[in-house]
């Protein structure tokens, strides 16, 4: 996996930074699936390798260091923003892992966090989660135990509408909260 992803970055490197100008309309498109093919790649061996989400959401969930968490947020969203391209099927189940292993009880603890940069992140990877799959969330805030119990996730969402210093942070967690609560979509979500 390794391999592949730092093989996808040189590819995208020169392709948007060395060779723009040069590239024919065929050539980019032909590099351009070939970057989405391995970002479909990267991203199911990921999300298919159960011990490594395991040891992600896990970390996420006990790292004091800020940095730590910022870098591991900033991991997730790009992840989650490589998924864009999945199958409908992929898609459905890249979401399901994520949320099986813990993705969005993280997630909730970093809306409050004191990095800008891992608050922003967060908000992404929920405002994306809510655009692709809204439906799992709404299934996580229903459904898991821990919010049976205390509600945490959906007060730190409003927490973080309400108190963040950021307004494109409040404006995309006003955007998630609307999503949620908006109920079936016109695709049955």
């Amino acid at each position: 996996v390794k391999a592949t992803i730092h093989q996808t970055y040189r590819i995208q490197y020169l392709k948007d930074t060395v060779l723009p100008r040069m590239l024919d309309d065929g050539t980019f498109s032909t590099i351009n699936t070939f970057v989405i093919l391995s970002q479909n790649e990267i991203v199911q061996s990921l999300y298919k390798d159960k011990t490594f989400l395991k040891q992600l959401f896990d970390k996420l969930d006990s790292e004091t260091d800020e940095a730590q968490v910022r870098e591991l947020v900033v991991f997730c969203q790009e992840m989650v923003t490589m998924a864009k391209t999945l199958t409908l099927q992929c898609k459905a189940e890249f979401y399901m892992e994520l949320c099986k292993y813990g993705m969005f009880h993280v997630l909730g603890s970093c809306l409050l966090h004191p990095d800008q940069r891992a608050r922003q992140a967060a908000v992404d990877i929920l405002w994306q989660s809510a655009h692709q799959e809204p439906a799992i969330i709404r299934n996580y805030m229903m459904c898991d135990e821990e919010w049976a119990r205390d509600h945490q996730f959906l007060r730190n969402v409003t927490t973080a509408v309400v108190q963040d210093p950021d307004d494109s942070i409040k404006g995309q967690m006003v955007d998630v909260l609307k999503l949620l609560l908006e109920g079936n979509t016109e695709w049955g979500r």
